[in-house]
């Protein structure tokens, strides 16, 4: 958690490698905007029951988005661009129209080499585009 106001609470878990990974933070009935993307992992699967994808909406980044777009395909609304820094923007833009709290999770489930050093090198690019777009200092 790097931030947490009446309004938006911010989670970084640039740890995350694979969607299953990241499914227990999507099992919630907050509003979540999900930050995905990287290197996909062969295999991996998105197990997560129905009753949740209203309330998600996915940004896809990295070089296999069309492959996470397949899985997420008929499930969640979604947004695609090519790297952190646009999908950044875009769902700032997108966040300041909400009425109510909103969750934005950093949840890669995905390997980072496509375009970071690490998942740390990977998460500390995230909290500087947090601290550019929604947190001034």
């Amino acid at each position: 958690l790097i931030h947490n106001s009446e309004i938006l609470k911010i989670i970084n878990d640039s740890k995350s490698t694979t969607l299953s990974s990241t499914t227990p933070f999507l099992k919630s009935k907050e509003k979540i905007y999900w930050i995905l993307g990287g290197l996909f992992k062969k295999g991996d699967k998105f197990d997560l029951d129905r009753k949740y994808f209203k309330n998600i909406k996915a940004f896809v980044y990295g070089k296999d988005r069309k492959k996470f777009v397949k899985i997420l395909k008929n499930k969640l609304s979604y947004n695609l661009s090519k790297n952190l820094s646009e999908i950044i923007e875009i769902v700032s833009k997108d966040i300041k129209s909400e009425k109510k709290k909103v969750v934005l999770l950093f949840s890669p489930a995905a390997a980072s080499f496509d375009q970071f050093k690490n998942f740390e090198d990977r998460g500390k690019k995230f909290n500087e585009l947090i601290y550019k777009y929604f947190i001034k200092r």
